[in-house]
């Protein structure tokens, strides 16, 4: 069999073979359903003869787009055609012994390069008779046929209790975002320095798949409020990404792009749910793919290298090592002299997330790091993220020459609107919970409920709390709360409680629990982690941290055992979440400040909240524990930070109108103001 005919049996195998797998369940030989008709199980759930052939179309594009791109791969090898039909052949038996089934990919956690692993460990015959240069294109093939499996599975809803209309829709929603991956990796390749001839330099091959890699990993949304199989909370950011705008002393907020200095060398700061991480990531996304705009093309060709500084072991900081920490998937693979490359070239963009992340002793040193960087490597870029106070305030650190600082501002009422609708319609609909019809309506309501209250306007500008919002106005029938306080609040206990009941999930090993007692365990454990400076934590230290808080409890459980707790609200709640191999933290920082306010508030530790109120990091904490507190409470300790304020010589602590001034908003409208 040819080439070609090859690169097709590889398209059809994994494009049919899911929908085979969605349709009649999982499937393990993928590729004997492919032969299958697909018009007739479209039809059979309800299309109408036009319906499924337009559907079956869509499929069919989608395995030549596969197929061509497989084809591309082996053909920029320059191996003989024998070993090229050798390769293939190879990977049509894997499909067939079901390496890339459904079930095969979850086993893999949705990571081509373990895909790749598995296949190799648990199949070595499959490359047996293979040369080593045809085994290295095998390994690149099953890693390509994976990505394209994953980002297709990731689409496809589970259709065997689907209407006939989502089964259309969503059918045809997998088949964009599918042609949008290919289009990525053709883009990818095109700016490659791929090696032109067998034993060249294999920098081209390594750039590509890690080029992917950092598309495929951060092009991710977190979608906060809506309950989603596992496959499809890695939702493409790029789907739901709104054009932020930033602005300096010197110019007045413009979009992102048109801001970012030509060097590619910037400080963006802004306030918890402001998009600092989301900037970061859809910059590394775009300047992966090579799909920047026309006002960024002067980033062409850059490699992003996006570092996540509370992953990172900041007693030894090392740009290699934080590239593994925020990349496991090329951990194993990435080697210094090309990274040295591409710095020392000016090809390098380095985006470096949480500097307020930091503990405020550990600043300086990340700082003199960064300085060090930008001095040895003069042509690479960089851009560092962080929350204002860090650069303002008692204890505040200078930031690094060179870096123009620019604030992310308020969403803009367009831009709002912008985000509202591509959550309803990009999200709901794309995920099939909802149809088109019924998704516009919610929209429009919401639209117009915070047109008509000033205080949800205020609270929509940060797009955090919109998302919330929005996830809550949905949930809840627009029972919507008009604080931030109460906003957090309600999406504690959506995540933490309601969407198990609301699902009619079986039990758990939180079943006995109530959501106060649920409360409290992520309240203490939130509290102790912001107390030592923490952001993340192992997870062998918060079942530490979890168990004394259930042995007190008495739940009558017999011997406490915080293993089987903790795991269900990493699995179950929304509210904590898995961080790199073996850590956790919590969904967004902004929850953890909000639930250790709650315990400071609980516990009445107004002492020690008076003695951190120099560190920015408890500036948030500080401002929602006195948002809470009741009356007395909250005016005692305002009268004693007044009195400690006056007592301290100018500029040594923290000026008492900036962590005062948001409280009055905070228990009417939306988010703080900005420190100074």
């Amino acid at each position: 069999m040819s080439v070609e005919l090859l690169a097709i049996a590889v398209g059809a195998s994994i494009c049919k073979g899911l929908f085979h797998a969605a349709v009649k369940g999982p499937q393990e030989n993928a590729y004997q359903v492919a032969g299958s008709a697909l018009i007739d199980v479209l039809k059979n759930k309800g299309l109408d003869f036009f319906e499924a052939a337009d559907s079956q179309s869509e499929i069919e594009n989608l395995e030549r787009r596969v197929a061509k791109r497989i084809h591309q791969e082996v053909d920029q090898s320059y191996l003989a055609p024998s070993s090229q039909e050798a390769v293939l052949q190879a990977l049509v038996a894997a499909l067939a012994k079901g390496c890339l089934t459904p079930t095969s990919l979850v086993k893999a956690d949705y990571d081509p390069e373990k895909v790749v692993s598995h296949v190799q460990e648990k199949h070595p015959d499959l490359c047996s008779d293979l040369t080593q240069s045809e085994r290295e294109l095998f390994r690149r093939c099953v890693s390509l046929a994976a990505v394209c499996t994953i980002d297709l599975s990731s689409a496809m809803p589970q259709f065997t209790n689907a209407t006939a209309r989502v089964l259309l829709e969503r059918t045809q929603l997998a088949c964009s975002q599918l042609s949008k991956v290919l289009d990525d990796l053709e883009t990818i390749s095109a700016v490659l320095p791929r090696a032109e001839a067998p034993g060249g330099d294999p920098s081209g091959d390594f750039e590509f798949g890690y080029r992917a890699a950092v598309a495929r990993r951060f092009n991710q949304l977190e979608l906060l409020g809506v309950d989603v199989a596992h496959s499809l909370k890695r939702y493409s950011l790029e789907l739901a990404y709104v054009s932020l705008q930033v602005a300096s002393e010197e110019r007045e907020p413009t979009p992102l792009p048109e801001a970012i200095p030509r060097d590619g060398r910037l400080c963006i700061v802004g306030e918890a749910g402001s998009g600092k991480t989301t900037i970061l990531r859809w910059l590394a996304v775009k300047t992966a793919a090579g799909d920047l705009p026309a006002e960024l093309s002067f980033l062409g060709g850059r490699v992003p290298f996006l570092l996540e500084l509370r992953a990172m072991d900041r007693s030894s900081l090392s740009l290699s090592e934080g590239i593994r920490a925020s990349l496991p998937e090329v951990a194993d693979s990435l080697e210094f002299p090309w990274v040295e490359e591409a710095l020392k070239s000016g090809r390098a963009l380095i985006l470096i997330d949480g500097l307020d992340e930091v503990p405020p002793d550990g600043r300086t040193q990340v700082l003199d790091w960064i300085r060090g960087l930008m001095d040895f490597y003069p042509e690479a870029g960089l851009v560092l993220a962080s929350r204002p106070g860090v650069f303002s305030g008692a204890g505040s650190v200078r930031r690094p020459k060179g870096l123009p600082c620019f604030s992310v501002a308020p969403l803009s009422v367009a831009t709002r609107t912008q985000l509202i609708q591509y959550w309803h319609r990009k999200i709901l609909v794309g995920t099939g919970i909802e149809t088109e019809e019924d998704a516009a309506v919610f929209e429009q309501r919401l639209l117009t409920r915070i047109s008509d209250e000033p205080a949800l306007s205020s609270i929509g500008s940060n797009p955090l709390l919109c998302a919330m919002l929005c996830a809550l106005s949905y949930r809840r029938n627009m029972d919507l709360p008009t604080n931030r306080n109460e906003l957090y609040e309600h999406c504690v206990s959506m995540l933490l409680e309601r969407r198990d009941k609301d699902r009619g999930l079986p039990a758990d090993d939180l079943a006995t629990f109530s959501y106060s007692q649920k409360r409290l365990l992520v309240q203490d454990l939130a509290y102790w982690m912001v107390r030592n400076g923490y952001t993340s934590v192992e997870e062998a230290a918060a079942r530490a941290r979890v168990l004394p808080q259930l042995t007190q409890m008495n739940l009558q459980l017999g011997e406490p055992d915080a293993e089987p707790v903790l795991s269900a609200l990493l699995e179950r709640s929304g509210l904590v979440r898995r961080s790199g191999t073996s850590g956790l933290d919590f969904v967004h920082r902004t929850f953890q400040e909000y639930l250790a306010a709650l315990e400071i508030v609980r516990q009445e530790d107004w002492g020690l909240l008076l003695d951190s109120t120099g560190n920015d990091q408890w500036h948030e904490v500080a401002v929602l524990a006195m948002a809470e507190a009741n009356p007395h409470s909250a005016s005692s300790f305002i009268e004693q930070l007044l009195r400690q304020s006056e007592e301290q010589p100018s500029g040594s602590a923290l000026v008492p109108r900036q962590l005062l001034w948001p409280v009055a908003p905070i228990r009417m409208a939306g988010p703080a103001a900005p420190v100074r």
